[in-house]
């Protein structure tokens, strides 16, 4: 259970309010390459990395900050967020076009560095819908489980949707 309830939760809008975001392949085909070289001698599936930068991109995007997104590849990890925008820090968690009503889940074994966690789902190669986002507080104290991830069981913080806070299309500063 959270620390924070919000006044109004993602399972309490229709998923019309939530914003999605187009992709041209002209983005998408580099950052698909930048995820191919993350994934290279890491954990995790090419397919997650590339699903990864794409929600990343995506969440940048959306908040007119493309150039946020954080082409290094880093030997041990990033540094615990994905971008910074605005002061604040920012992981993004995508889950793949199967997924039904999508929670946001870290694994236990990750600190919790950022300032928010938003969940993005990929719909398609080029379209990525932005479910929502935690501060750091409620990820910290959300209740744990066991999930198979990645072809192995492990433990994650999971975040469901009436906890997240959503992120309505109409805030977006490049329209």
């Amino acid at each position: 259970m959270s620390t924070s309830n919000p006044l109004v939760s993602v399972s309490d809008t229709p998923k019309t309010a939530q914003p999605v975001i187009e992709v041209s392949d002209a983005k998408r085909i580099p950052l698909s390459e930048l995820g191919t070289k993350r994934a290279s001698g890491g954990p995790g599936t090419i397919e997650n990395h590339i699903r990864g930068i794409m929600g990343e991109f995506a969440v940048a995007e959306f908040f007119d900050v493309p150039e946020a997104v954080d082409n290094e590849i880093y030997e041990y990890g990033d540094p615990g967020y994905d971008l910074q925008i605005d002061g604040n820090t920012i992981d993004v968690k995508t889950v793949g076009p199967r997924a039904n009503n999508p929670g946001l889940m870290i694994n236990t074994k990750q600190t919790i560095d950022a300032d928010y966690y938003i969940l993005v789902q990929e719909l398609n190669a080029n379209a990525y819908r932005i479910i929502g986002y935690a501060p750091a507080p409620v990820v910290r104290t959300a209740d744990t489980c066991r999930i198979r991830l990645d072809g192995y069981a492990d433990h994650v913080r999971l975040v469901e949707q009436y906890d997240l806070f959503p992120i309505p299309s109409y805030i977006r500063t490049s329209e």
